[in-house]
């Protein structure tokens, strides 16, 4: 027997219980969710992202779960990352994202939507493109691309499938040249064409076993969502998945032509009386399923003549027709053996009178229509324990209904919103059920295996955002009603105690809401809060305004309010909405033929205008600012002082495409952030080519550790005292062919894409191995250095004994070296620390001096070196007050029996000067330069001559 949800419909609650009554002394749950950037959870390229199809759909499941809840999402490197994390613990759901075979983690009970998995480009010409030689790549975050491959295979094209970093697919294909990236349709790279769909799936949410208490709170309120806002799923699609794509679908040229051989399809078609297919007021048939052939028919080449199909036709009509709207639940719909994929689904929702309800359902009589096709759902002629009683159209089921004549009644949210206001009685009970009609085609024999594979793909494309707002619109009656008077008319039973807004009323709110597409898209292009455009719009318009004027300059400028969650978190939200709606107003004037403003994520802005001259452009800015901080000091009084960044990016040509020209001013905004005050920072060639090297680095960095192409060097340390070998640190490079590249040109990138990681463990794994072989001519302790971002993942302690244990090497050989700034999150760190301490290693803090540096805070930091940044060094040289704070720091050290440790000597005043202030240990190269594993050896064995 099916399943059946329950979750009901209840009437006269105010809309303060659609969240349930939390305790205000309960702790909320945190809820930490893993994400990679611009997969479908979180829209993020430069700007920081606090929208995205999962963001917004896991931000409103809050309001309908039971107890107290806060979401963190975590940003993931990679997809593997985000699965490693969800197996430590440091996240505890992904996605939404697709199912995979293999993997030992559950799914949500329910489906979040779903996707369209594509192949796009950044070629806007795609009237002869070709898959044969093609380079295809494949981002990270997927690990099963076998529609991919299955297509390339039946199409019998030979093309080259490259992996590549998630970063920013615009850019990273552009700069290697590849032909074809594979994407969904819930992906935020608006600047790219596809070229066709390859498949289509449903997306879960995915977690460890030991969550699943929390997924079943989550399957609950996913219910509970999908109760109170049905179309909330289509609305988040028409958002997100609604881009300036053109809808193709790959078909060899020879399959098209055999398609277009036959000039006209018949389409069999029957007034269903629903949105599907129903009369308009002049007795002509609309619905959904005519949008949905129009589209077929132009992206086919091939017309369609409808057949009207009565109630009472013969097989002689049935053999006449070429293909019939059907659903996907029936077995074999009017004899034709082959559905094809279903192109819309419609949830069910059961009626039942108040007075008939039966817990098992046993002697019920349960009516359906008969084109719903019901017969996949039936068990020995029932349908959830109920005796079924088919009807033509849902107005007879309807007036069954009200007669009695059946108990309960099966009907699509939709039908159920359009025959609203037939029902005589209005007092029943609405569950929704774990079942859907799923609208499709169905084949006849006259259809080609050719004809039949060729319309299942175009299928498998068509715009769903188009056909979701068909459905809005189709369901909607033309009787204009108030909110009022539909609660007047609309007492619906609530049961359990179950405290819901009632569906009627709010699909009804919905629909007229979004009652028309204009009114959809008006949805999508106008910000709700500042009345300005929104960035889906803004790229539609400035790529018009670029294509329309091609050889004029033009200035795109993005800018936001530094540490903007403090007005939030100080001030209130409400004087954060102020804040966002002062900025819009003082946008919006401007306003005029020439130039376009808009509202992004948060508090980022973005303007697009003709070039001026930068003087006079930054002053402009920095004017509308000043008047924005002005105003609001008005609000909030003159305590708080409010600082912009502001990228610009100069359009000179037109290389790019507006959504990587957007990426670069956001780039520049980023820069000019490490600065204090306002900051006015225009995109150069220099970010670029960091941007470039930083994307190609990230490309191929995985296989560049596969290869070992980083390798160790060694920085000798000496006892200042004697000048004899006291250790060394080990630094890495990346070799790269004939090129040796130093760290600062990778490190940064790995720590901020969170590959440093892997990188530290690869280093202090390859020092073990060299200390297991040469550790008899090492003297001192061997330094490794462990970034901030290592020392604070959950099992880093276990992974560094368990390496050193794997290669027999002594804790007490190995020192540690972790920057400064780590030390700012002291809880953390600290108990870490004290657990690596515990095992033998030796802690040094380096580049001490060089942060956020505290004689004070030393107290409280259990460290067994300081390690004295150079430019400490070199202050102390040239500053006498400079000196006098280093003889104070090794002076302190020494009180806290700390070893001490300087960087970077360079010549032989700095080493006298810090021998005669009583450090320990120098490094630098006055002493010796970093060496290759060779050179170290050589070295070594010099300092202990046979």
């Amino acid at each position: 027997m099916k399943k059946l949800l329950g979750i009901t419909i209840v009437v006269l609650l105010v809309f303060s219980c659609l969240g349930g009554v939390v305790s205000a002394t309960e702790q909320p749950q945190e809820i930490k969710v893993g994400y990679v950037s611009n997969y479908g959870t979180v829209k993020a390229a430069f700007s920081q992202g606090s929208e995205g199809y999962g963001y917004e759909y896991m931000t409103n499941l809050l309001g309908y779960m039971d107890g107290a809840y806060t979401l963190t999402f975590v940003d993931c490197t990679s997809f593997q990352d985000c699965l490693n994390k969800l197996d430590s613990g440091e996240i505890d759901i992904i996605g939404p994202t697709m199912q995979y075979e293999g993997l030992d983690y559950i799914y949500s009970a329910n489906d979040f939507g779903s996707c369209t998995i594509m192949l796009a480009t950044l070629d806007t010409d795609i009237e002869n493109v070709s898959f044969e030689g093609a380079t295809i790549a494949v981002p990270d975050y997927y690990m099963d691309y076998t529609c991919l491959t299955e297509f390339l295979e039946t199409e019998g094209f030979d093309a080259e499938i490259v992996k590549i970093p998630s970063s920013n697919l615009n850019i990273t294909i552009g700069m290697q040249n590849i032909d074809f990236v594979y994407m969904t349709s819930i992906q935020s790279h608006s600047g790219l064409t596809v070229v066709t769909g390859l498949d289509s799936q449903p997306l879960y949410l995915m977690a460890t076993a030991d969550n699943q208490d929390l997924m079943d709170e989550i399957d609950r309120a996913r219910e509970a969502l999908e109760v109170a806002e049905p179309y909330f799923q289509s609305q988040l699609t028409l958002e997100y998945g609604s881009y300036n794509f053109a809808n193709n679908a790959y078909i060899a040229d020879t399959s098209l032509a055999l398609v277009q051989e036959k000039d006209t399809y018949r389409v069999g078609i029957r007034n269903f009386y629903s949105p599907l297919i129903r009369e308009d007021e002049d007795g002509e048939l609309e619905g959904v399923a005519f949008v949905l052939l129009d589209m077929l028919s132009e992206e086919a080449g091939v017309d369609f003549e409808y057949v009207l199909i009565e109630n009472d036709a013969t097989q002689a009509d049935y053999d006449s027709v070429d293909f019939m709207i059907s659903a996907t639940n029936s077995t074999a719909e009017f004899g034709f053996p082959t559905v094809s994929s279903p192109y819309l689904d419609l949830p069910f929702v059961l009626l039942e009178h108040q007075d008939s309800v039966s817990e098992e359902g046993e002697n019920q009589r349960i009516g359906v229509a008969s084109y719903y096709r019901t017969d996949s759902l039936m068990v020995d002629d029932t349908l959830y324990g109920r005796e079924v009683v088919k009807y033509t159209t849902v107005q007879e089921l309807q007036q069954a209904f009200d007669a009695g004549d059946i108990d309960c009644m099966l009907i699509t949210v939709v039908s159920l919103n359009m025959i609203r206001d037939d029902f005589e009685t209005q007092e029943y009970i609405a569950t929704v059920v774990d079942d859907t009609l799923q609208l499709c085609l169905a084949f006849s024999e006259n259809m080609t295996t050719t004809e039949m594979t060729v319309f299942n793909k175009l299928i498998s494309i068509m715009d769903q955002a188009t056909l979701e707002a068909a459905t809005l619109e189709y369901a909607i009656t033309n009787q204009e009603i108030t909110f009022g008077e539909l609660l007047a008319s609309n007492p619906w039973i609530a049961i359990n105690g179950v405290g819901v807004l009632f569906l009627a009323v709010f699909v009804t709110v919905v629909f007229f809401f979004v009652k028309q597409r204009k009114a959809v898209t008006a949805m999508m292009n106008v910000d709700d809060v500042t009345g300005i455009m929104t960035e889906h719009k803004f790229i539609e318009e400035a790529r018009r305004i670029l294509q329309e004027n091609p050889t004029r300059d033009y200035r795109l400028a993005t800018f936001d309010v530094d540490s903007f969650k403090y007005v939030n978190e100080i001030y209130g939200y409400e004087t954060g909405t102020v804040l966002l709606k002062l900025i819009g107003e003082q946008m919006s004037k401007r306003i005029d033929e020439e130039i376009i403003v808009a509202r992004g994520a948060a508090d980022r802005f973005m303007t697009l205008a003709p070039m001026i001259d930068s003087e006079t452009a930054i002053q402009l800015v920095q004017e509308d600012m000043e008047n924005v901080h002005a105003a609001l000091q008005e609000v909030i009084g003159k305590a708080y002082k409010l600082y912009f960044s502001i990228g610009v990016y100069e359009i000179h040509n037109r290389d790019y495409d507006i959504t990587i020209m957007l990426d670069y001013a956001n780039s520049a905004r980023q820069q000019g952030k490490l600065r204090a005050g306002n900051s006015v920072s225009v995109f150069t060639p220099q970010m670029q080519q960091e941007i470039n090297n930083n994307n190609h680095f990230t490309s191929i960095m995985e296989e560049a550790l596969k290869n070992e192409e980083f390798v160790l060097h060694f920085q000798p340390k000496v006892l200042l005292s004697t000048e004899e070998m006291a250790g060394a640190e080990v630094l890495i490079r990346w070799q790269r062919a004939d090129e040796c590249l130093p760290p600062y040109h990778f490190i940064p990138l790995f720590e901020k894409n969170g590959f440093i990681e892997e990188m530290d463990y690869y280093v202090l794994t390859k020092t073990c191995v060299f200390l297991q072989n040469y550790q008899s001519i090492v003297k001192g302790r061997i330094s490794v250095n462990l970034s901030g971002v290592t020392i604070l993942q959950e099992k880093v302690v276990e992974n560094i004994v368990a390496i050193v244990a794997k290669y027999e090497i002594s804790p007490a050989q190995l020192d540690l070296e972790i920057t400064e700034t780590a030390f700012v999150d002291t809880s953390d760190v600290l108990e870490k620390i004290q657990q690596l301490r515990s095992h033998g290693f030796t802690i040094s803090m380096d580049d001490f001096g060089a942060g956020v540096s505290s004689l004070n805070r030393l107290k409280n930091i259990h460290v067994d070196t300081l390690k004295i940044d150079r430019e400490f060094i070199i202050d102390a040289i040239e500053n006498p007050r400079g000196n006098k704070i280093l003889q104070r720091v090794i002076e302190m050290a020494n009180d806290l029996q700390l070893e001490t440790v300087a960087e970077g000597i360079e010549t032989i005043e700095q080493g006298t000067l810090l021998k005669n202030l009583g450090c320990q240990i120098g490094q630098g190269y006055y002493y010796a330069r970093p060496m290759s594993k060779q050179q170290f050896i050589t070295y070594c064995q010099d300092q202990h001559p046979s």
